[in-house]
């Protein structure tokens, strides 16, 4: 199978250029050489990469793993520099819903509360407050049931941003 030949427009140089100016600042190698055994390549590598305009994704996941380098960052520019950077903003989005969840939940646990002191009355009190708890309860059960779903959309909302504590 043929290789396909990209072509080098000015912009993909320029791309090129930029992001190996933001690895170069974030890793320190000043050469080459020096960037090659950074992130671990042969020199001839380097040139490889620059005569294609192109920069492997092995060396994105290299510099991440070795300086904790956000990927897009380093091609684009764009988001956090660096993976501690993504943190905080996913954390005080748990954080916001956590705190509203905290609030709905001890609504809940007043709403439960109630309906067990219902619970307790005689039987002609019972009769008269019977309806009035059951749909207490219904309602409690719908709210935690709307909780999980909640906690189910953070759990996949930090996995998507691969945010780990």
């Amino acid at each position: 199978m043929a290789k396909v030949k990209i072509e080098l427009t000015p912009e993909r140089v320029a791309a090129y250029e930029a992001a190996m100016a933001r690895i170069v600042g974030v890793t320190g190698a000043t050469t080459q050489v020096r960037l090659a055994e950074v992130i671990e390549v042969r020199q001839s590598s380097i040139s490889d990469a620059k005569r294609r305009a192109s920069i492997p994704p092995e060396w994105l996941l290299k510099l991440m793993r070795s300086h904790q380098v956000m990927p897009d960052w380093a091609l684009t520019g764009q988001g956090p520099k660096f993976i501690g950077e993504a943190a905080p903003a996913a954390v005080a989005r748990v954080e916001s819903r956590l705190n509203d969840m905290t609030v709905v939940l001890q609504d809940t646990v007043d709403a439960i509360t109630d309906a067990l002191r219902m619970a307790r009355m005689t039987a002609d009190e019972f009769a008269l407050a019977k309806s009035a708890s059951m749909t207490e309860l219904a309602k409690s059960r719908e709210t935690i049931k709307n909780l999980q779903g909640q906690l189910r959309d953070m759990s996949a909302d930090l996995s998507a941003s691969n945010f780990t504590m």
